[in-house]
Parts: structure tokens; sequence; C-alpha cells
């Protein structure tokens, strides 16, 4: 899906250190560089002379924290406003997305001169969806569709944030523990499977064993005929198999397994991987069967 790295909008917003909303950027113009996903914006943006600081050697400079939204409804916000009112601007769920809502901070500490262009630095962006995929690798069997049981129809633009005084950037965010969830779930949702692969998009859901989140497999043999119902178990669950305990969807990770054999026993064999989504690294977090 090319909408994985694109950008449809942006929106960049300056926030004090401890939180407090500073500014806009205005006359916002960004494009791709010859990059694939690396984009460069420029525009105009004024701040309350308050947070400008004066340096040993007379030079002015701004240190804030630069929020960005892309893909997302705008936020309207005035100085009577902090972080914490972007913490629950929302975005509706679609399965299979044009665009991916993501959010990126960055501490900023720049030279600004009045009517001069200062270079600000780059943004790490994450997305706020999770991203799932099935593959169905068992010889013989195609699989026709995945149900999954209950998902959220939103999700939060923004993770939660607990001490953003403290954070300085998207990275120092540890994603597994920094998460926002939105309590609107809906009932099943049925992805088709092309070439024996489903792929779909989600925002991040809270998991627990009493209610676990599964994905029902409707699998088909060579001869065209219906197994999934004669299977021991025909739903995949997102857990950690090894100690059977839940895990939660969370934003810009990448699920995915892959179904590798239909034994005898008419079980259904699987591993499950889960990374970090586009991590430079091959590593994954785990594999189990």
């Amino acid at each position: 899906l090319s909408a994985e790295k694109a950008i449809k909008n942006l929106q960049v917003m300056l926030f004090s250190e401890d939180g407090n909303y500073m500014a806009d950027m205005q006359n916002t113009i960004y494009y791709e560089t010859s990059t694939k996903g690396v984009y460069e914006f420029v525009g105009d943006i004024t701040v309350d002379g308050s947070y400008i600081t004066t340096g040993s050697n007379g030079s002015s400079f701004l240190n804030a924290k630069m929020m960005v939204l892309a893909n997302c409804s705008r936020v309207s916000l005035n100085a009577n406003n902090t972080y914490r009112d972007v913490l629950t601007h929302s975005f509706a769920h679609s399965v299979s997305p044009s665009f991916i809502p993501m959010w990126g901070l960055q501490s900023v500490n720049v030279e600004v001169r009045e009517g001069e262009r200062s270079e600000l630095p780059a943004v790490d962006m994450l997305r706020a969806m999770a991203k799932v995929e099935v593959i169905m690798a068992a010889e013989g069997y195609t699989m026709e569709d995945v149900v999954l049981n209950r998902y959220n129809t939103a999700g939060y633009c923004m993770p939660s944030i607990s001490d953003f005084s403290s954070l300085q950037n998207t990275a120092s965010l540890n994603t597994e523990l920094n998460t926002n969830y939105n309590s609107s779930s809906a009932t099943d949702l049925t992805i088709e499977a092309n070439n024996n692969k489903v792929v779909f998009y989600i925002p991040e859901c809270e998991n627990n064993m009493e209610n676990p989140l599964s994905m029902y497999v409707n699998i088909k043999n060579a001869a065209g005929d219906d197994v999934d119902e004669n299977l021991n178990n025909a739903n995949i669950y997102f857990k950690d198999y090894s100690d059977n305990v839940s895990f939660n969807v969370v934003r810009n990770h990448v699920y995915r397994y892959t179904i590798t054999t239909i034994n005898d026993n008419l079980d259904m064999e699987l591993t499950c991987k889960v990374k970090e989504w586009e991590k430079e690294t091959e590593t994954w977090d785990f594999t189990e069967n």
C-alpha cells in the first residue's frame, strides 16, 4: 500500500517545553524528496516574544517542541490550550485507508532572526495504526477471508504521553507503554484474501484474555471444500503462543501470522511475528509457533 508512507496533509505546531500551545505554522508547503517517504516542509510561524531567549553572544533562540500531525483533520488550538488537548483528537477507521494518520515530535533549539528562514530539525513520524497480515502457506489450502471479532472504529492521532516535558523526540517514546485506546468498538470485520494473503489496518486496541482479540480464518482445500469448521480451532489470537498471554495491538507495529501447516490432527500450525513498523532492522520482537 503506497499510503503507508504517503502524506496528504500536514499540520505543524509549536509547544513550550512544558506543553503549552505556542503557534501553528502557516502557509505550509511540503513535498516528497528523492528518498521515498521523506518529506521536506517550509512555512511561516509567529511566536510570542516571551518564548525567545537571548544567548551569551546576543543571538535570539527559540526553545520549543515541534509537533506534527499528518493525514489527520486539523486541530484548532489557542493560547489557553496545551498538548493534552491533542490527546483525544481522533480519526475514523478504514480497513484500507488512502492515507494513514501519523504523529511526530521533535525538540527545537534554533537561532532565529526576524524575517529570515531558520532550519528546523527532522521529525520522525509514528503511524497511528497497526498493520495486520495473515498469510496462508499451508500446501493444498486456500484462504478465503479473515473475520476479526472486534476492533475500534476510531483511533487517536497522538499517543498517550504522561510526561511531555521529558519527551525529546518521537524515537524516545516507548510505544509499548504509551498508548491511547478508543472505547468505541464494532462487531465483526471481514477482510477478503488476495492471493492467499490478507492485509488490513486497525487503530490501537486493548486486549485481554476475558474477551480476546481473534481472527477466524475461512479455509478451503484443493477440492474447494470448506475445512475451517472441521479444524480444532480456526481462530488466530493476538497473543504470545508460548505462554498464552495476550498482547495489545499497538500503533506503528506489524503483526504477521503465517499459517504453515494443517496437520493430520486438524490443528492449524502458524508462526506469529511482531515488530515495529518500518524499523530498519529485520529483527522481530518475537517469533512463536
